[in-house]
């Protein structure tokens, strides 16, 4: 999709804001990472406004760098707060490189954005299912499913 708009507006970068109906705005896409062909996105996100943490399957925070899935804290939302904001996105926290070209990256970090995790979707009632599952169950011939 990039690609076909950078043609089409011809432009050598396009930026992405990261965000939910949850949450709202929660990074900006760094310009150099449209142009990087890695598996990852990298956002910039405020750490003064949100925490970020980045949880492995057991639920437990990871060392920077390890991928695993992403979980917001909203220091903003007084009223109405979100704390640990399951994304079901799989994403590491790192460090800026000197290609970022940031003026000053105080109170500002990366994140790396890999996609949704392939197996988790979300249910209406705020669960969350297991698409292994729900595919073995769909497939079963009672249910009539074809392919």
């Amino acid at each position: 999709q990039e690609e076909y708009l950078r043609k089409y507006f011809r432009c050598e970068s396009i930026v992405s804001i990261y965000g939910s109906a949850e949450v709202g705005p929660m990074g900006i896409s760094l310009p150099s990472s449209s142009i990087n062909r890695n598996p990852f996105r990298e956002f910039v996100y405020e750490t003064e406004t949100m925490v970020v943490e980045i949880l492995n399957d057991k639920g437990e925070p990871v060392p920077d760098g390890e991928v695993g899935e992403v979980v917001f804290t909203s220091l903003m939302r007084l009223r109405n707060p979100l704390v640990r904001y399951r994304t079901h996105d799989l994403g590491s926290v790192c460090p800026f490189t000197t290609s970022d070209n940031l003026p000053d990256s105080h109170g500002y970090r990366c994140l790396r954005l890999y996609g949704r995790d392939p197996v988790k979707s979300f249910l209406f009632n705020g669960g969350s299912s297991d698409l292994n599952y729900l595919q073995k169950f769909l497939e079963q011939e009672q249910w009539g499913v074809l392919e």
